[in-house]
């Protein structure tokens, strides 16, 4: 069973995806410590506001996460707010993980008071488009093609 909840409710949670983005993404956290990446994961554990980090259990083991934060994208700040940094476990990809915790976190924002919610990916937009999210533009994003895409919130 798949259960998402808030980081700021199991930040024992916040080394281990410090760990597992430096094991995904070690050139993007290579001028980093564990330390220093974990305090960036402590920080989006939060209950309310921008950044909110949520976490994804799989029969009760870590499986994943994502953030709600200001923006998709740093350098477009036009796409507010914006979900990024979702990570699944591998051997857990495929089974509907990614799924819940984009879910959830549309809604997250939703309760926020949000309309609209964006995000930019090079590899989940076609997760998003099956929940109905739109592509609103293509870029070139350093070495990355990214699709940036939009899902407009029910009240």
């Amino acid at each position: 069973m798949i259960t998402v909840a808030l980081l700021a409710d199991h930040p024992a949670a916040a080394p281990r995806l410090a760990q597992w983005f430096r094991d995904q993404w070690p050139d993007y956290y290579a001028g980093r410590t564990l330390a220093e990446v974990t305090r960036d994961f402590d920080a989006e554990a939060q209950r309310g506001g921008l950044p909110v980090r949520l976490v994804a259990f799989v029969d009760g083991a870590l499986a994943g996460t994502i953030v709600l934060r200001a923006q998709a994208l740093t350098a477009l700040p036009e796409y507010s707010p914006g979900l990024g940094g979702l990570f699944v476990v591998e051997q857990l990809r495929g089974r509907g993980v990614g799924s819940a915790l984009t879910s959830a976190a549309a809604k997250l924002a939703r309760d926020q008071g949000y309309g609209v919610v964006y995000a930019a990916t090079a590899a989940a937009h076609g997760l998003l488009e099956r929940q109905g999210w739109e592509v609103v533009q293509a870029i070139q994003h350093g070495d990355e093609r990214l699709a940036i895409l939009r899902a407009v919130l029910g009240t």
